[in-house]
């Protein structure tokens, strides 16, 4: 007679496996959530800087950017925006009437890794002709 289902020590095995194989790809999936978190921070920065420039120069107010620890507030408007995976160095960004950004480096800690974010200029979306 056939034999059917599975005996305990059958079973114990695979849960003993499937645990193994957990504790080693468990961490791994970790690290990626958090770095995708910080790709998606860095490019919410990036479209952050990109729109308060469009709105400097339209409106035209000079518009100051102040980053300090995991905050970064908007003059004015007192926009405040909260980051969990990026850390700034207290630095203050001003964007004039133009557009133009007051410096051309914006320092950032992204995870371990220290990062210098390159501020577009006026001339960046120009080609000689």
């Amino acid at each position: 007679m056939p034999r059917r289902g599975f005996t305990l020590i059958e079973l114990l095995v695979v849960i003993a496996v499937m645990g193994a194989v957990m504790a080693l790809v468990g961490p791994l999936g970790a690290e990626q959530l958090s770095r995708s978190q910080r790709i998606a921070e860095l490019k919410q920065v990036e479209d952050l800087l990109q729109q308060q420039s469009q709105r400097a120069f339209f409106r035209g107010t000079v518009i100051t950017l102040k980053f300090d620890g995991k905050m970064l507030n908007v003059q004015p408007g007192e926009q405040q925006l909260h980051f969990e995976q990026l850390f700034f160095p207290p630095q203050q960004l001003v964007i004039n009437k133009t557009g133009a950004y007051s410096a051309t480096l914006l320092n950032v800690q992204a995870g371990k890794r220290a990062l210098e974010l390159k501020l577009p200029s006026l001339s960046d979306g120009y080609a000689a002709q």
